[in-house]
């Protein structure tokens, strides 16, 4: 915690187009099901959730409060957490790899608020799942792919390559487990936690989190101090609408 997210590492594989889509076992796609009806159960009646953001393009409102205390953020159940422990602001992210949204925030803004905020101490930043995949059919196995990358040491990388691959159509078992060869991880390992399915309960738990809490497409986020109460900030806004909110915090 606190130390700075190694070089971004990406897939070598030649393998192009999604011939070869990695779907985890059987549970992994009954967990999308279920997943992807929450969707609809736990969104407010009369309303769909956009695919992406509000209106679907990745926009949204922000400024609004969420009646949530950041503290119980902080202890329930996360993906990853980058930065320091201790920051005085948190900035959670809900998100979806096969979210395009998702994928050009990380790409642009995340970037920006890494050199500036979270590499120097002053933001938490916190990865919550919240596959949509009633639209994104492998965001629960994008979402469980990272997480055993994780048990390795390997989050924030396999993070960064799933993005690259999604954003080139290229994410396959091949492609993944090419990535995990790439990170050096233990490929049998990985392949071994990936086939038991053991993270779905964990994917779970973000997503109804984030449903019950005001997010409604991703990416979603929250933000606040430490033991104050959590802003909602949706859509994939620029990175000046994120600093305002950091900088306001931190006066």
């Amino acid at each position: 915690m606190g130390k700075k997210r190694p070089k971004k590492t990406t897939s070598r594989s030649n393998n192009s187009g999604n011939s070869n889509t990695y779907v985890i076992a059987g549970a992994i796609v009954l967990a999308g099901i279920i997943i992807g009806g929450a969707v609809f159960l736990t969104s407010t009646p009369g309303t769909t959730l956009p695919p992406s953001g509000n209106n679907g393009n990745g926009g949204g409102g922000h400024g609004n409060d969420a009646t949530v205390s950041m503290k119980a953020l902080l202890e329930s159940e996360s993906a990853a957490t980058l930065g320091n422990e201790d920051a005085p602001v948190v900035l959670i992210e809900f998100s979806d790899y096969e979210c395009p949204f998702c994928r050009q925030w990380s790409n642009q803004s995340k970037a920006q608020l890494e050199a500036e905020y979270i590499d120097t101490g002053k933001v938490l930043f916190v990865f919550k799942d919240f596959p949509l995949t009633r639209i994104h059919p492998f965001a629960v196995t994008a979402a469980h792919s990272a997480r055993c990358a994780g048990e390795q040491g390997k989050y924030w990388e396999m993070h960064d390559a799933i993005f690259d691959l999604f954003g080139q159509n290229n994410f396959s078992q091949e492609t993944v487990e090419q990535t995990a060869q790439d990170l050096e991880l233990n490929v049998a390992d990985f392949q071994a936690c990936n086939e038991s399915a053991k993270f779905l309960s964990n994917i779970q738990q973000n997503f109804d989190e984030g449903a019950s809490n005001g997010i409604t497409g991703t990416p979603g986020f929250l933000i606040g101090t430490p033991n104050g109460t959590a802003r909602l900030i949706s859509g994939a806004q620029p990175y000046s609408v994120f600093k305002q909110a950091i900088d306001s915090l931190l006066a």
